[in-house]
Order: structure tokens, then C-alpha cells, then sequence
């Protein structure tokens, strides 16, 4: 498995270009997206305030909120497309004095990079659930994930900056669960998308984690990004939140 970095991987002493697989950071960007903006647009509308006797809260696993250009990750080949990739956050309500019932209302992630093969959009799913596995383990067993919600968007091309891409999500987390998070992407090979889900530099208080399909790489199970026993990627906390009240 290799892995690729905004700053191009050199070969002798005047070339340069991508890896071919695995996983990969980002591929070069940079300029504006193909409808002339230089961010995608956060598609969300604002959110209601929280209910009598109710607290709005944001579950975040990331020490650092500002997004590392250019480091963001994904499995496949960055010149083709990327993989069927998934990147997954798994949030103890209990860790952030949630004792009740935890109203998910927003599900926020970074676009590193995004291209659309064909278009200025990409599909891409949101998936909640609960989980009943170990927590904070080096990888995660999808059979211990009970489904509560599942979310279709879209991604818009994002060939600039990192961007936050917001979702308002209605679901309800029942008391005493561990919050899984999935961020679904299909197969880009066939259209020619390409994703790089953004993250952040500045470490994690719990790991984030990878999934791709086993023609990409070799990381068919989600596998910590961070751990030295996982991907050993430091600087890879994958960047993303709920929103929601207690």
C-alpha cells in the first residue's frame, strides 16, 4: 500500500506523478471548481434552536477544527478515480454527558478535493447507526452496526480550498448508544469522480477510520487512519461532527 500526498511524488529529478493505488492524499488542486466558485456552497439550511429544556451539541473528535489542505485521503487511483470509499467516526454519548436520547439534527465533513467526471456532482451517502463493538479499537466490525438513518447527497466539485459540507439529518440515537458515522462514496472509476475526504493535522481524542473495496487496496476492513497498528497516518484525523440536542 502507498500513499500519495498533495505534494506530488518525484521520480528521478524532473518528473512527477501520481501512485496508482492505495491510499492516497489528494491529488494536486488548486484554481476554481468548473461552474467558476472556489468552494462548494455548505447545502444546509440553518438549524432550529433546541427545544425547551433541551442543549444543542456538537460531538467532534478532532483537536483541531482547520482542515490540512492537501492531505486529505482515499483509496483508488488518483488519476482514474477513486474507490468505493467509506470513512467512519464512532462517538460514545456518553462521553460528552449525553444520558438520554441524542436528536441527531447535522452530520458536518470537509471536502478536501472533489471532481466530477461528468457534471459538477458526485453522489454520496450519510449513514448513521449504532454500534456495539469495541470502541476505539484499530478497526471497526461493520457487524456490530445497527442502521438507524441513511441519507443520499450530493457533493459538488471542490478543486480549491477544503470546504465544510453540511447535511441537516433527522434521527434519534436511543440513550446509553455509541454513534457510528459513515460517509459512503460509490465506485468512481467507471464516471472518472475523484474524493478526498478533508482532514486535520492537529491529532484526535478517538480514531477515525478507512473502507475501501478490495480491488482498490487492501483496507476492506475499517481501519484506523492514526494508530501506528492501523495506517499509521498522524497527521489524517479525519474531519467530522454531529450536531444535534440532549
Amino acid at each position: 500500500m502507498r500513499w500519495l500526498y498533495l505534494a506530488l511524488v518525484v521520480t528521478g529529478c524532473a518528473s512527477a506523478g501520481r501512485d496508482e493505488a492505495g491510499v492516497n492524499g489528494r491529488p494536486d488542486g488548486g484554481g476554481m471548481n468548473k461552474d467558476g466558485s472556489t468552494q462548494p456552497p455548505i447545502d444546509a439550511p440553518p438549524l432550529a434552536d433546541a427545544p425547551p429544556g433541551q442543549q444543542q451539541i456538537t460531538l467532534s473528535q478532532t483537536n483541531d477544527m482547520t482542515p490540512a489542505g492537501g492531505k486529505g485521503v482515499a483509496c483508488g487511483n488518483s488519476l482514474l478515480g477513486t474507490a468505493d470509499n467509506s470513512w467512519y467516526r464512532v462517538f460514545k454519548l456518553s462521553d460528552y454527558q449525553i444520558n438520554g436520547a441524542f436528536n441527531v439534527q447535522r452530520v458536518t465533513f470537509y471536502s478536501d478535493y472533489a471532481y466530477a467526471g461528468s457534471g459538477t456532482t458526485q453522489p454520496a451517502t450519510i449513514k448513521l447507526g449504532s454500534y456495539a463493538g469495541t470502541l476505539d479499537a484499530d478497526t471497526l466490525m461493520t457487524g456490530s452496526i445497527t442502521p438507524i438513518a441513511s441519507v443520499p447527497i450530493t457533493i459538488n466539485d471542490n478543486t480549491g480550498a477544503p470546504a465544510a459540507v453540511a447535511t441537516n439529518v433527522s434521527a434519534v440515537v436511543p440513550a446509553g448508544s455509541n454513534l457510528i458515522v459513515e460517509i459512503a462514496l460509490p465506485d468512481g472509476y467507471a464516471t472518472g469522480n475523484i474524493f478526498y475526504i478533508g482532514v486535520s493535522a492537529g491529532g484526535e481524542t478517538k480514531k477515525g477510520y478507512i473502507r475501501a473495496t478490495p480491488s482498490a487496496c487492501n483496507v476492506t476492513t475499517p481501519t484506523s487512519l492514526t494508530s501506528p497498528t492501523g495506517l499509521n497516518k498522524p497527521d489524517n484525523s479525519v474531519l467530522l461532527t454531529v450536531t444535534g440536542t440532549k
